[in-house]
């Protein structure tokens, strides 16, 4: 973490809502690229009305609805607030005295080849950029980034965002993982208010975007791919996280968490290496999340954004719901290993589940094996409800595999996805103690990849954690409980 100057303070709002764009160096005619901007944002529905393509090479032209260009100053508009540059790199100092000139208010620097090289030409094009808008209204997002999202504004660098707008607003550093989070957001539940790719931080960095989200009426969840701070000075940076985190859940994946990783990181964003003992230590002081790969940081955004709303687990003790004894010998360890009490039910509550599984091959003590009884949907919805009467149980979990859906759904199929997804959304919301649902995919089939999908999507809608893995369930309630436990929520 550096210690440069402190951010400059800056209405972000011409960033997520910018009145009109311009792309310098576009072509319109290739959907990948340089061009991925025009492609995005048309097909996102931004009106081609406030888009102004530069390029001198099709100046006066218009080419699939769009007017071109020879420069900046051939635009009417009086101010620009926001471009992006898909020009290369030597090229971006004259572009940026134009910029200045024009009063664009942030330009986006898809262009790489800045300190990102760790080669002196990369270090004298940044300090050179950064002099020309030093004491102007212009900022810098990047170089080596995408920009911008916002379902609201229709901005976007990827067309296949979802015009669904959520409560979840991400930064990234990288841009392929900005790409993957926009892609896998149906998939996996995850809606989005804000989003950016901001690169390298020479200008525009993560003490900016955390302060500008901390203040988003739309942002409740707060999710950072780092590799280092950039251009913002780390103590303040975390100093901001503490003041935010008592409000809106902030989770930090690090990047470059081992020597590889760090030159890795070094040549991928010009980060500057830190200890990770020290961003831990740091997260954790600020009462926010850290996570190590990109699989926690998916499930923990997913989950705060249900929870946030709702409900937290109101402690660490836990029961599960499972059809054999096996899994439930494998669930017992993953999550005792993650810090979560399974203990052995009192007499009063195993009494009262003792009718619901009179067969042999059943148990009732902690996991409850339900063998064949949970063929009944029913068994399950009466089990959950007892377990949510003990007031030793904070959390109930019932363990679900896909291809088990479609064994016992049987001539009723999807339908009865629907109905037992729909009966737990109804049991989740009269419930005290949280209910959470693992339904892994151990045979792959269309069937009960259709299944599963449906079933997902039923609990999501319904506000129902539901993950895929024992391991993926259990880590992501420690870190939400020692969230909770931090801020005595």
């Amino acid at each position: 973490m550096n210690d440069q100057k402190p951010s400059k303070n800056t209405d972000f709002d011409a960033l997520f809502f910018p009145k009109n764009i311009t792309i310098v160096g576009a072509s319109s005619r290739r959907k990948f690229g340089k061009d991925i901007f025009v492609h995005s944002l048309s097909k996102n529905g931004y009106p081609k009305n406030k888009m102004f393509l530069v390029n001198p090479k099709y100046a006066g032209q218009q080419i699939s609805g769009f007017n071109f260009y020879p420069s900046l100053k051939a635009i009417q508009e009086e101010e620009l607030d926001l471009l992006y540059s898909s020009i290369r790199a030597e090229l971006v100092p004259d572009m940026v005295r134009e910029a200045v000139e024009k009063k664009v208010k942030f330009i986006v620097l898809f262009t790489s080849g800045f300190n990102e090289l760790l080669t002196q030409k990369g270090y004298d094009l940044r300090d050179t950029v950064l002099k020309i808008i030093e004491g102007t209204g212009t900022r810098i997002i990047g170089p080596n980034c995408l920009g911008p999202l916002c379902s609201k504004s229709k901005v976007t660098y990827n067309p296949l965002v979802s015009s669904e707008s959520g409560n979840i607003a991400f930064a990234s550093q990288s841009g392929g993982h900005a790409m993957i989070i926009v892609e896998i957001q149906k998939h996996r539940s995850l809606y989005f208010s804000k989003g950016i790719s901001f690169g390298n931080q020479i200008d525009v960095n993560c003490l900016d975007i955390l302060d500008y989200y901390s203040k988003d009426p739309d942002t409740e969840v707060i999710g950072m791919y780092l590799e280092s701070t950039g251009s913002a000075n780390g103590n303040q940076f975390f100093q901001k996280m503490k003041e935010v985190t008592p409000y809106k859940p902030v989770i930090i994946w690090k990047g470059g968490q081992s020597e590889t990783g760090e030159r890795a990181a070094a040549s991928h964003t010009g980060a500057v290496a830190s200890p990770l003992s020290v961003w831990k230590n740091a997260v954790k002081q600020a009462g926010g999340i850290f996570v190590e790969e990109s699989g926690q940081f998916w499930d923990l955004l997913y989950a705060f954004s249900k929870m946030v709303n709702t409900k937290y687990p109101k402690g660490d003790r836990a029961a599960v719901i499972v059809p054999g004894g096996g899994s439930s010998v494998e669930i017992t360890d993953v999550m005792t290993k993650e810090g979560l009490q399974l203990n052995e039910l009192s007499n009063e509550t195993q009494q009262k589940l003792q009718p619901l599984y009179p067969d042999v091959n059943t148990s009732v003590r902690n996991p409850i094996d339900t063998g064949i009884a949970a063929a009944d949907p029913s068994v399950l919805i009466k089990t959950a409800k007892i377990l949510d009467q003990d007031e030793d149980i904070d959390i109930v979990l019932l363990y679900m595999p896909a291809h088990w859906i479609n064994t016992f759904g049987g001539v009723l199929g999807e339908s009865f996805t629907a109905s037992i997804g729909r009966s737990f959304g109804r049991l989740y919301r009269k419930m005290s103690s949280l209910f959470v649902v693992i339904s892994p995919i151990f045979v792959v089939d269309e069937v009960v990849a259709r299944i599963s999908t449906k079933f997902r999507e039923i609990l999501n809608d319904k506000n129902v954690l539901c993950f895929l893995g024992v391991k993926n369930a259990s880590n992501t309630l420690r870190k939400i409980l020692d969230y909770t436990k931090f801020h005595n929520k």
